[in-house]
């Protein structure tokens, strides 16, 4: 995609791989195992999601970082949402990563909450600091 926006080191800040710490959809609390059985991997402007080695998602992405929250734009390239736009919001704490994602097409969240039926994804990501 290519295309920055008030990036400055935000960017930076996001590459590399990163451990789920928390998660919730619809309103309710994803299941420990799966949190804990969650990585995401972003390299460049590609992010990879797996859940136990198998891939959940790839997408390629635009940031944005002028507007509060930071907003973040992916566009899937493989995985069950494959061609669509997904629209999300990203912010930083001292030592994680917070997303809300809508489903395929949907209109962005606004904030990182989620209730029953809305099709919001919020998660929270630790990154992985081990040797490789």
């Amino acid at each position: 995609m290519g295309s920055h926006r008030g990036i400055g080191n935000d960017l930076l800040r996001l590459q590399g791989q990163w451990t789920m710490v928390s998660g919730s959809r619809d309103g309710r609390p994803l299941p420990e195992t799966l949190v804990k059985r969650s990585e995401r991997v972003i390299d460049g402007e590609e992010t990879i999601v797996r859940i136990d080695g198998q891939l959940l998602d790839r997408s390629t992405f635009v940031l944005d970082t002028s507007s509060t929250p930071f907003t973040i734009d992916c566009l899937i390239t493989a995985g069950p949402g494959k061609g669509h736009l997904q629209r999300g919001i990203f912010a930083f704490t001292e030592e994680t990563v917070r997303f809300c994602f809508a489903r395929p097409l949907a209109r962005r969240p606004e904030s990182f909450t989620t209730a029953p039926g809305d099709g919001l994804t919020v998660s929270e990501w630790r990154k992985d600091h081990k040797v490789e």
